[in-house]
């Protein structure tokens, strides 16, 4: 199913604040990032909370529940169960090409729209298909008038590797009234409204944007 579309935007690498996420089944962590995609109800109701859209290019604070990949962490003993990300969940990850490696930060917010085994299908007759390769994911920005040269995502970087990723966007804020759940998967809504219901604090949230 199709890839590229999607697309690019909202600039490159956002900003470093906010903390990384920890351990824990069910931790969630505040991330500073430019938000490259936007905001809206997530499936099964999420609508009923969620405020004005955040803006494709806007600079955001996130509500963020980490994924757990074991087969990226090199233990025979993981001790929390695998969590991963679905096609449609927005997700926060590091840029896999920043242009200094030295400065921290650098997070950038895309939509997952293909896997791995995934296949995005070519318009051109001299341009095979692509299939996404294990352990990677293709990522767009929700803007689909961003040229390909000018996308942060994986139209310009390519399969996204998965072990980069941070976890999954459950709400951004962008203000004290621009703020909403994000719009991901309806599987990974089920999954993360206990992250909503416990860890979720608006005010908290907006107190410095």
């Amino acid at each position: 199913s199709g890839g590229g579309g999607g697309s690019g935007g909202g600039g490159g690498s956002g900003g470093g604040g906010g903390s990384g996420v920890g351990g824990g089944a069910e931790v969630a962590a505040e991330v500073g990032a430019e938000l490259g995609v936007g905001v809206g109800g997530g499936g099964g109701g999420a609508g009923e909370t969620t405020h004005r859209a955040t803006p494709a290019t806007s600079y955001s604070k996130l509500l963020v529940r980490a994924l757990y990949y074991p087969e990226f962490q090199g233990e025979d003993n993981w001790p929390w169960q695998p969590r991963r990300a679905y096609v449609g969940d927005v997700v926060a990850f590091t840029h896999p090409y920043p242009v200094d490696r030295s400065v921290p930060g650098g997070v950038l917010v895309r939509r997952v729209v293909a896997l791995e085994g995934d296949v995005l299908e070519s318009h051109d007759s001299e341009v095979p298909d692509f299939v996404i390769p294990p352990g990677h994911a293709w990522v767009a920005a929700d803007n689909d008038a961003i040229p390909a040269a000018d996308a942060s995502d994986s139209r310009s970087f390519g399969p996204l590797p998965l072990s980069l990723v941070v976890g999954r966007v459950v709400y951004a804020a962008r203000s004290p009234t621009d703020h909403g759940v994000v719009h991901n998967s309806k599987a990974a809504y089920a999954l993360d409204q206990v992250v909503l219901a416990a860890e979720l604090d608006v005010e908290a949230l907006t107190q410095d944007l």
